[in-house]
């Protein structure tokens, strides 16, 4: 969460849409982490780690603690998520997550409003902010410093 310790809701929500990726990518690397080395991986240099075993654990421990890390990440959203109403999350949706050019959510919101764009934007701004909230909320409660 050190990532978005200055919460940016914009970053997180983006970023969001990538994450199961990641994780796949990384269960991958996890998996490729192997004893095996080349020339001369026994011969001990420096403050390196001369047993390929315990060197193996340690990286696949860090591809774990990302990957952990990443699961942290999609708590908050969902727990964020359950927190905001209803119209919060259409907007978030439509700017956020929906297929297609935002101009067109834009434009389909301000008719089903009876609003105008700045209103629209200004609304986005303002479910940003509560979803920045319940999200910074998740933090406090699991113990997340600031």
């Amino acid at each position: 969460m050190n990532r978005y310790i200055k919460f940016d809701s914009d970053r997180f929500l983006k970023d969001s849409k990538d994450w199961s990726r990641q994780i796949e990518e990384l269960e991958l690397e996890k998996a490729s982490i192997t004893e095996i080395g080349g020339a001369g991986e026994g011969m001990p240099s420096g403050n390196t780690i001369s047993n390929p075993t315990q060197r193996v654990a340690l990286q696949r421990d860090e591809v774990q603690m990302r990957i952990n890390r990443i699961y942290d990440y999609q708590t908050c959203f969902r727990f964020a998520w359950e927190m905001i109403d209803d119209e919060d999350r259409l907007l978030l949706t439509g700017f956020y997550f929906a297929p297609g050019y935002i101009y067109d959510f834009v434009r389909k919101w301000v008719e089903e409003n009876a609003s105008n764009t700045q209103y629209c934007y200004r609304a986005k701004r303002e479910a940003l902010q509560r979803f920045g909230q319940a999200c910074e909320r998740w933090m406090e409660l699991q113990g997340y410093e600031r």
